[in-house]
């Protein structure tokens, strides 16, 4: 099947324009949950406050995630090397590919949460905070990407309706969250240059997280559907 030209262009910016409206509501759980992580109290955010927090670390993940997905399709296709869709195998290598070449943005995104410079995260970037940025991103970009199967299979069970899908992209985005948390609490503790003591402590603000991915996918898959 031949791919349209206006197809082939909204594969480029229906990514980082969706990316970039989804994170303005949820940026403020991504506030609470890195305090979380680093053992603080959760702080108090009017919702004027997260709104223009959210609006201000729009440009860096709406590049930061538009890439990724652009990237990811492009890897994909260059590991399947032929049609079809691709397999668990091809998604997910797909998805630690693109983690590690967008770890310095990502490092960025997650230091702006605790009130740190784009710069400051940057610079202090490691091989242990790429790390874990790889396989956090890992689960991140695999949960967007079977949002749209998910969402499918889901269909099969309780027909088609704007219901299954919302449920279908929170659910995507909450257990890839969850999954990945570890490693993003590792990356907040490391750019703080804190010490991990315990396998409980890495699992500080899970919820929060969870919530705010979830919601972020709800509004990257609503944003995206009216682009396309």
């Amino acid at each position: 099947m031949s791919v349209t030209q206006p197809t082939r262009w909204s594969e480029y910016y229906t990514p980082p324009l969706s990316a970039m409206g989804a994170i303005v509501l949820p940026y403020r759980f991504f506030v609470v949950k890195s305090a979380q992580q680093l053992g603080k109290p959760i702080p108090r955010i009017p919702i004027l406050e997260g709104i223009v927090g959210g609006f201000r670390a729009a440009p860096t993940l709406g590049f930061t995630v538009g890439l990724q997905m652009v990237a990811q399709g492009v890897v994909e296709k260059w590991i399947r090397r032929g049609e079809g869709q691709p397999s668990f195998f091809e998604m997910f290598s797909s998805s630690a590919l693109v983690g590690l070449i967008s770890a310095p943005p990502l490092a960025a995104f997650n230091g702006l949460t605790m009130g740190r410079t784009i710069a400051q995260s940057i610079r202090g970037l490691s091989v242990r905070q790429t790390g874990a940025i790889v396989t956090r991103e890992t689960s991140f970009l695999f949960a967007l990407r079977i949002n749209t199967p998910l969402g499918e299979r889901m269909k099969l069970y309780f027909g088609e309706n704007r219901t299954v899908e919302i449920v279908s992209a929170f659910m995507s985005g909450a257990i890839g969250s969850m999954i990945g948390h570890p490693a993003d609490t590792a990356l907040t503790l490391w750019q703080r240059g804190i010490a991990i003591t315990s396998t409980g402590q890495l699992m500080r603000g899970g919820p929060a997280k969870a919530a705010a991915v979830g919601l972020f996918s709800i509004g990257y898959k609503l944003i995206g559907d009216v682009l396309k």
